[in-house]
C-alpha cells in the first residue's frame, strides 16, 4: 500500500509542478476565490498523499516542510522565470492552508487504520 501511495504522491507532485509552472497568459490574476480554492484543493491532495506515502517518525513535520518548500518555491519561480506568470503570496498561503487540512485528513486516515 505504501508503494502505491508513493507512486501517487510522486505523480501528483509532477502534475502540481507542471500546472504551477506552465506558461500563463501574462496577466496577473486579481484575488479570486476560485483560484484560492484550487490552490487549497491541490495542496490538500499533495499533503494527504505524501503523508500516506512516507513512513513514521516525523512524517507530518516532513510533509509540512515539503509543502512549505513547494508552495514558496513555485510562487518564487513564477515570479522569476519568464513564463508570463506572477508569484502571489496569497496563493502560497492558500497552498499552506490546503496542506494543513490535508495533514489533518491524513491523521484521521491513519487513526482509522490503526483502530480498524
Amino acid at each position: 500500500m505504501r508503494r502505491l501511495s508513493l507512486v501517487l504522491a510522486l505523480g501528483w507532485t509532477l502534475v502540481l509542478l507542471v500546472g504551477m509552472l506552465i506558461p500563463g497568459a501574462g496577466t496577473p490574476e486579481v484575488f479570486s476565490a476560485h483560484d484560492k480554492i484550487t490552490h487549497i484543493g491541490v495542496f490538500f491532495v499533495f499533503a494527504l498523499l505524501w503523508a500516506l506515502a512516507l513512513p513514521p517518525p516525523r512524517r507530518f513535520a516532513r510533509v509540512l516542510l515539503l509543502s512549505i518548500a513547494v508552495a514558496v518555491g513555485t510562487e518564487a519561480l513564477q515570479h522569476l522565470l519568464p513564463i508570463g506568470r506572477f508569484g502571489d503570496p496569497f496563493d502560497a498561503a492558500a497552498d499552506l492552508i490546503g496542506a494543513l487540512v490535508g495533514l489533518l485528513a491524513a491523521q484521521v486516515v491513519n487513526v482509522r487504520r490503526v483502530t480498524a
